[in-house]
């Protein structure tokens, strides 16, 4: 099995800047503020809907941690009490740390409901392998790994700063001889890349794939670029043992797909964020419904409550009626043609 690395010998492990659990009682209250959307937005394209109580306790865990930065400028990681274990998050995040606090997890539901599905509808007996990419700070891996299910996880992820924070969840979770953690954005072929890097969540880190940069990012770094199949080939796991594929990664799900073609024809499902105004923007939108339709059986929209296959000529409805939206997206559970 392929060894992690140990990089975490680097992490600010001082326990004075570690907050294990948020208790308002104990937090001085921040003033006010007018709350902004990127909460909103991203509680509201869970496949649960959050009720208004939910958003308002994002906020207010917001406003707590807020708080407490400015009493703790040096504050940099929270553990975060979690089944048992612990989840380690980025303090500073402005959207997955609250939410985390507020709901106890984050995106557990989807990741539980997704998986459930992709056992009845596209069963992959004896497949022992979960791959998750776009890992973030390693929330999806964690959940996955206390199913019982894998028998090894595969984490791939390019930012260097979640990346610290990702091999922390996999020590504290005891999941080191699981978990192989592989440093690299997931694209059509081996290469360098840009990362734009976000100033609001840790979550919303992109591949650079136009001139300009958001507002909502800033400066640059540059990261490895490895294809799926080359990433699995590199951690000596058969793509026929894939039992499913969890893809979260701004906007550059097409080229992750891109770079799959073994696994993709081994039958694996692939569960992936579909956010259309991004494809649109970086012009892959066209091209990629096409590939999904040839590639792919059909697919459930995890958005709604039903979960009934839809074709794949259905992709471009859904897709114009997500552009529509304001930042429209979902997650669709992809379902393999062999």
């Amino acid at each position: 099995m392929t060894s992690v690395s140990r990089r975490e010998a680097r992490l600010p492990l001082d326990p004075s800047l570690l907050f294990r659990t948020l208790d308002p009682g104990d937090v001085v209250t921040a003033s006010k503020r007018s709350a902004g959307r990127s909460i909103e937005h991203l509680v509201r394209r869970f496949s649960v809907v959050a009720t208004d109580r939910e958003v308002r306790n994002a906020y207010r865990a917001r406003s707590h941690l807020r708080a407490l930065r400015r009493i703790n400028p040096d504050l940099q990681v929270l553990g975060v009490a979690d089944q048992g274990g612990s989840t380690f998050v980025h303090a500073a995040d402005e959207v997955i740390t609250p939410l985390l606090l507020s709901r106890g997890h984050f995106q557990r539901n989807d990741f539980q409901r997704g998986w459930e599905l992709a056992q009845r509808v596209a069963p992959r007996p004896g497949a022992r392998t979960f791959v998750d990419v776009g890992a973030n700070v390693g929330t999806t891996t964690v959940y996955a790994a206390r199913t019982g299910d894998f028998a090894r996880l595969v984490s791939v992820e390019p930012s260097p700063d979640n990346l610290r924070v990702l091999h922390l969840n996999v020590h504290a979770n005891d999941l080191t001889d699981m978990v192989t953690v592989v440093e690299s954005a997931c694209g059509g072929e081996r290469g360098t890349v840009e990362l734009l890097e976000s100033t609001v969540s840790a979550g919303d880190h992109r591949v650079r794939r136009t001139g300009e940069i958001p507002a909502s990012h800033h400066a640059t770094v540059q990261v490895p670029l490895t294809p799926l199949d080359a990433i699995l080939s590199d951690a000596e796991v058969d793509p026929s043992d894939v039992a499913m594929v969890w893809v979260d990664t701004q906007g550059h799900e097409p080229a992750v797909l891109a770079g799959g073609d073994d696994v993709v024809a081994s039958g694996a499902p692939f569960l992936v964020e579909f956010w259309p105004e991004e494809y649109a923007m970086s012009g892959t939108l066209d091209d990629y419904l096409v590939d999904l339709g040839e590639r792919f059986r059909g697919y459930i929209d995890l958005r709604g409550s039903s979960d009934v296959e839809q074709h794949p000529d259905s992709l471009r409805s859904l897709a114009d009626g997500l552009l529509s939206e304001h930042h429209g997206q979902t997650d669709l559970l992809l379902l393999p043609a062999s």
